[in-house]
């Protein structure tokens, strides 16, 4: 009766063996539908064959089929095979039985570079580089063997996992805001009066340089990007961004001996009349005057950036080297620190020689902005791929505080006799209006990308979009240029002195705005 009994219990504990396994083996078509799984090619690295359901077996990657489809026809990732001289009809060991080593394998059963196994039908150990098909696997270091202690769980990737790097370089093509200043340069015709030459509302005079704006129109540039997601599915990540516009120069020069006339035109403060120092004049003056200014923005931020909704049509969850579907879409926000710096510079030398005394004048004017924002940035970002097109755009807000600095200083050097005098104080720049401000301002600045792009393969995109940052209350350095001007101010300085103390300091902000097209190139690993 033993016997009869033992017997039995074997007899038993096949059928339900076999049952189970032919039950699997028919419902595996349909298996992982609770996952989100459609049917078709399993994707992954070492999806299990029908066969093996009940038992998951060694299978070569390049011949097995599930579901009547070739296996590497729908991904051709990492080939879960034994290595040469194993037995391909060897079980993968299950736990429980990592005492096991089959003839030709590594310790786990797995020659490193495999993958885990295929996770919709359970979870069970295994070694890889990637977790290529494993939603609910376990994944660990090549080479090694499942340790609860050393492995993780591995995250269900509906769309796949995800590239872990990502870098792409951008030209800009922007436009940015231009920046005003009052007329500095004029002339008159021939035999104009001295009291009248290159004063500004004469019928004769003409303005040669300054009463418009400078650096606007088209400035080109570039901009950096890049990231790295920490997990597998591509949920969370960092990304790293830099821009930067070169650097604008505005330059003009202009000399004569006396005719034509030259004159630097401005608004006295004794008279409140219109007026002008002359650099060049028939039998009085000769000179020349150079007028210089340079613009340059540059940017940079660090984000921590979470997808919070992903949508697509994957089949099976493949991994980054497989087939994600023709469409799929994610929305995400990003949070970190970001900087931005506009530096400016305006400059003017005049030299002049007096044809009565032969003394010789040198003026120069500097005005120096500095505007530095610091600030913590949040934003959406989102991006839709259909086939081998991809629409990405971008919307943040950085809140924070620009510091703003001006540096206003000026010089008079007069040399007579072989001896020279240096004093402080030029023409645009006296002792009224010189010195050092620095001043903070709360600011926010938005901005706003978006971008189509076409994969030429599976990790180069090129893309072409848009590109809007704007910046409110900065300082702009030729608009700090006061055209009022006491006369008696002019080294050597009157005593006494009558009038207004002009010119003054204007700390004059406004608005800045750079927006352009952007031509990219970006690798995904």
């Amino acid at each position: 009766m033993p016997k009869v009994l033992h017997c039995s219990y074997w007899l038993v504990v096949l059928v339900i063996i076999l049952d189970w396994s032919t039950t699997a083996t028919a419902q595996l078509p349909n298996s992982g539908q609770e996952f989100g799984i459609e049917p078709g090619p399993m994707c992954g690295s070492c999806a299990p064959s029908q066969e093996s359901f009940g038992g998951p077996e060694w299978y070569g990657a390049g011949s097995e089929s599930y579901d009547s489809g070739l296996f590497t026809s729908q991904c051709g990732c990492d080939a879960a095979m034994p290595i040469p001289g194993g037995d391909p009809g060897v079980q993968m060991p299950y736990p429980g039985q990592f005492g096991v080593q089959p003839y030709g394998y590594s310790d786990c059963g797995m020659m490193p570079g495999a993958c885990d196994f295929a996770a919709p039908f359970g979870t069970q150990p295994g070694c890889g580089d990637y977790n290529s098909c494993a939603p609910g696997g376990y994944s660990c270091s090549p080479g090694e063997c499942y340790d609860p202690g050393d492995c993780g769980v591995q995250q269900f990737c509906p769309c796949g996992n995800a590239p872990q790097w990502w870098f792409g370089a951008e030209a800009l093509i922007w436009n940015t805001t231009s920046s005003g200043m009052p007329p500095l340069v004029t002339t008159s015709e021939t035999g104009t009066q001295q009291y009248d030459a290159g004063v500004l509302g004469r019928p004769t005079t003409q303005t040669l340089y300054g009463g418009g704006n400078i650096f606007g129109g088209t400035q080109g540039g570039y901009r950096l990007r890049g990231g790295h997601y920490i997990d597998p599915c591509g949920m969370s990540g960092v990304d790293a961004e830099f821009f930067m516009l070169g650097t604008r120069n505005a330059n003009y020069h202009n000399d004569s001996t006396g005719d034509p006339i030259l004159a630097r035109p401005f608004l006295n403060a004794q008279t409140g009349l219109n007026d002008a120092q002359l650099v060049a004049f028939p039998d009085l003056a000769s000179g020349t005057i150079d007028v210089s200014a340079q613009s340059n923005l540059y940017s940079g931020a660090l984000h921590y950036r979470e997808v919070f909704w992903k949508d697509c049509d994957s089949v099976n969850g493949c991994s980054q080297y497989c087939s994600h579907g023709q469409h799929s879409s994610t929305l995400g926000f990003q949070i970190g620190p970001r900087f931005v710096n506009l530096r400016e510079s305006f400059g003017s030398n005049e030299r002049l020689t007096s044809l009565e005394t032969s003394a010789q004048f040198q003026i120069q004017d500097s005005f120096r902005t500095k505007n530095l924002f610091r600030g913590c940035e949040l934003g959406l970002f989102g991006s839709h791929r259909g086939g081998r097109w991809t629409l990405d755009g971008g919307m943040r807000l950085a809140i924070g505080a620009t510091d703003q600095e001006l540096d206003v200083s000026g010089q008079t050097a007069v040399t007579q006799a072989g001896t020279t005098t240096t004093s402080p104080g030029g023409f645009l720049a006296q002792r009224t209006n010189s010195g050092s401000w620095d001043r903070n301002r709360f600011s926010l600045i938005p901005q706003f990308d978006a971008s189509l792009g076409l994969r030429m393969t599976d990790t180069w995109t090129v893309s072409v979009g848009y590109s809007l940052l704007y910046w409110g209350q900065v300082l702009r350095a030729s608009e700090q240029i006061d055209p009022v001007l006491n006369p008696g101010l002019l080294p050597p300085e009157q005593v006494p002195l009558t009038g207004e103390l002009r010119p003054q300091t204007l700390l004059h902000e406004s608005n800045y705005v750079a927006h352009g097209i952007t031509i990219g190139l970006e690798k995904r690993w």
